[in-house]
């Protein structure tokens, strides 16, 4: 009985090329670069330094989010609570700031909040065996009802507070060097951290294994459980420092922060390659999934096309990466 393969696992003694660049991830470098110069020769604008760099900080935090949703995808699970927590994370941050508190420990707590409700929704899915939709719509539900109700739907913001220091506003809002957004080195953080774990680890082979064939893993002597559960509290974690990040750059916390995120964010990892139906996916089709959501909305911004139209293209994106990808793989 066949755990995982070459289909869904990238063998470690095959170089370092290998294992990053499969043929749909080619595929997709490939369509990037054609968009790239496709919108680069209809409006200059789109190639400018400025620009890229904005766009870098425009996915950064879709990307972080799409990380964490990747181990879920990849064990055969999805959280669509992410928006959700997302927002709660920086409604907590904002609150206990308002309050006199100090940064570090709204931090802190958000992170906790967080990683809390990614653990409850694994434990919930792992061990009570509540299917992913249904637990994470609900939870969904309930983490937005928690932040509507400790604002009591108003926004809570930190413009003028003197608890705050230039260190906080930095983390989101700051340049590294003058010039690279800090989103996008948090970014850089996570992705190099999620590929070492998912590709380079112990647990990232367990999390290929369950999503693969769960039944051969439990006889591999693999704990199912233990290995979702991991997944979505990362999920949960990523949620929340997303949050706090973008609590850090717009210095206000709305409770529906982050509706519909959840979309995107599987759209990100689905479009890169990540298998809903689990046992496959990378990091770098996480980064190139995210980049293509990114350089279509900011390319369609710059050509004045419609927010309705920009809509059914990335819809559509999402219908041929997943049908593409499905033929390539019936190919191998």
């Amino acid at each position: 009985m066949q755990v995982i393969g070459e289909r869904n696992f990238p063998a470690f003694h095959k170089g370092l090329f290998q294992q990053l660049l499969t043929i749909k991830e080619i595929g997709l470098f490939f369509a990037i670069c054609l968009m790239i110069l496709a919108l680069g020769l209809m409006e200059p604008r789109f190639l400018s330094l400025i620009n890229i760099l904005n766009v870098a900080r425009q996915i950064s935090l879709l990307c972080i989010i799409a990380v964490g949703m990747s181990y879920c995808l990849i064990a055969g699970e999805f959280d669509l609570s992410v928006g959700s927590n997302f927002g709660l994370s920086a409604v907590v941050l904002g609150l206990i700031i308002t309050a006199g508190y100090h940064p570090i420990l709204g931090i802190i707590v958000s992170l906790v909040v967080g990683t809390t409700i990614g653990v409850a929704n694994g434990l919930l899915i792992a061990k009570v065996k509540i299917p992913s939709f249904v637990v994470t719509l609900g939870t969904l539900s309930v983490i937005r009802g928690v932040a509507l109700l400790l604002t009591e739907g108003w926004p809570v913001s930190i413009y003028g507070n003197e608890n705050i220091g230039e260190w906080f506003l930095f983390l989101g809002g700051g340049k590294a060097f003058g010039l690279i957004p800090m989103q996008a080195v948090f970014m850089a953080i996570i992705l190099s951290l999620g590929f070492l774990t998912l590709h380079k680890s112990k647990i990232g082979y367990h999390l290929f294994c369950v999503g693969g064939n769960p039944q051969a893993s439990m006889l591999y002597g693999i704990s199912v459980a233990n290995v979702k559960v991991f997944a979505f509290a990362t999920t949960g974690f990523l949620s929340s420092l997303s949050g706090i990040l973008a609590f850090s750059f717009i210095q206000t916390a709305e409770p529906n922060m982050g509706t519909l995120m959840e979309l995107e964010v599987i759209a990100a990892a689905v479009i890169g390659g990540t298998k809903v139906g689990g046992g496959q996916g990378s990091v770098l089709g996480v980064l190139l999934g995210a980049m293509t959501i990114g350089i279509l909305n900011n390319g369609l911004v710059l050509l004045g096309i419609s927010p309705f139209v920009q809509k059914i293209v990335l819809g559509t994106v999402i219908i041929a990466a997943v049908f593409l990808g499905g033929e390539i793989l019936r190919k191998k």
